[in-house]
């Protein structure tokens, strides 16, 4: 049987300081948590805000307070400077919101991509994730 974990979240319209995310780690276990940013289009909002929060985030992973940063996004929201963005600052985890390979199925549920955007996307972030355990590992 699996057993249900709390887990506290901190979502994009609360984060105000580095005070909140560090008495967000007080309430977890002694593992060493993620930060991730989930809602499906991180790598969509504003580049200023994002860079802002990439920098807090990656200075809890340099001081070794969380393992790694995480993130969700869009397929048609990657491109070659948004993943330098996210190498920049050790993103290690991109989920990419993909629901079928189907260029017919992507156009009539309007995901705004095509399929082979999808591809591409999935193998550039699967570059930067290869990167970035390099980096940790070396």
């Amino acid at each position: 049987m699996l057993k249900k974990k709390y887990v506290k979240r901190i979502y994009i319209e609360e984060v105000a300081s580095e005070k909140e995310i560090e008495e967000a780690l007080k309430t977890l276990s002694s593992r060493v948590p993620q930060i991730a940013f989930f809602g499906g289009s991180f790598t969509g909002i504003d580049r200023s805000e994002m860079i802002r929060l990439l920098k807090g985030a990656y200075g809890f992973v340099k001081a070794g307070r969380v393992s790694s940063i995480r993130l969700s996004t869009r397929p048609d929201y990657v491109n070659d400077e948004i993943l330098d963005i996210l190498s920049e600052y050790g993103v290690r985890h991109i989920e990419l919101g993909v629901q079928s390979a189907s260029d017919a199925v992507l156009s009539a549920s309007k995901r705004g991509h095509t399929a082979e955007c999808a591809k591409k996307a999935a193998e550039d972030k699967t570059n930067v994730e290869n990167e970035a355990r390099d980096m940790s590992s070396a």
